[in-house]
């Protein structure tokens, strides 16, 4: 109950009550007040304790991924045979693919930020850190054609199937993947493949189409397809496109070459939220920084 409302309610008592129990109910109501203001200025003020343990998510890490201890704030981590790390340097240009990423934590206020992996997912775990800041690099030829490698910070990027494939997502692929991310669609080798799928769509003699769920490079995103070639190939349609969330910056809905994801200053989780026509469930696919 507001803290006003309490006074109001301390004044009616006054001309209602027998005038021998005034000062009880006064000093009955006055310390439920205290209370109730005490509760309420708690939750206003900031948690000047030590932080909890919190993650903050850098990269979603395929099925056989493993990770190599480098010292207590960096590990290395390798997708497995299927898959390599495709990332742009900091200056936006495309690097080349590589098998393996460098996970860095680095805490800037306090003590406790170190790698962890987990659930399908790489990051920094903030122990006691009010500050702990991530980052990748991997080791890429210094200049093309160079066999001389070199570490280089990586602004954008992610592990993606080296084969490229792009097909129909299956229903495990959804709910064990994560969202594209801007860095793939300059890889010609996606490209090309994305190229292929769509191919076919060009024929759709009632323009009819429905969002459904693809697997790009073994992430997912949506795209616009006739509705009968989704029918015919049982794929996951979608009740709405959806829409994008981040947990710490902001993410909106974005496109390139015909594939819709979520895209944006997100330095947090960027979930793209939709749900399948069929059944209503809801499916939130996360997109990461790096």
């Amino acid at each position: 109950m507001p803290i006003h409302c309490l006074f109001f309610t301390v004044k009616n008592y006054l001309f209602t009550i027998n005038p021998t129990q005034i000062m009880k109910k006064i000093s009955l109501l006055l310390a439920t007040a205290i209370v109730l203001f005490a509760l309420t200025l708690t939750a206003w003020l900031p948690n000047t304790g030590k932080p909890a343990t919190q993650v903050k998510k850098l990269m979603w890490l395929p099925p056989n991924a493993t990770s190599v201890k480098i010292n207590d704030q960096t590990t290395e981590i390798t997708g497995g045979s299927k898959f390599e790390y495709l990332a742009l340097d900091m200056n936006g240009n495309l690097l080349p693919p590589v098998l393996s990423a460098t996970v860095s934590c680095d805490c800037t206020s306090g003590s406790g930020c170190s790698p962890f992996s987990g659930h399908g997912q790489q990051g920094c775990a903030m122990n006691g850190c009010s500050n702990c800041t991530g980052s990748v690099s991997v080791k890429a030829p210094a200049s093309s054609g160079s066999a001389t490698l070199q570490t280089m910070a990586v602004s954008s990027g992610g592990f993606v199937l080296s084969s490229a494939r792009v097909d129909f997502a299956t229903a495990v692929e959804v709910k064990n993947g994560a969202g594209v991310f801007p860095a793939m669609f300059k890889s010609a080798k996606i490209q090309q493949e994305l190229n292929r799928f769509k191919a076919p769509f060009r024929n759709n003699p009632d323009g009819v189409t429905v969002p459904v769920f693809v697997s790009v490079a073994g992430r997912i995103a949506v795209m616009e397809v006739p509705a009968k070639i989704a029918l015919d190939n049982k794929a996951l349609v979608l009740a709405a496109k959806g829409s994008c969330s981040c947990t710490e910056g902001s993410c909106s809905y974005g496109s390139s070459m015909g594939i819709e994801y979520c895209n944006g200053s997100c330095t947090g989780t960027c979930s793209l939220t939709t749900s399948l026509k069929a059944t209503g469930n809801e499916v939130a696919i996360e997109s990461y920084n790096f």
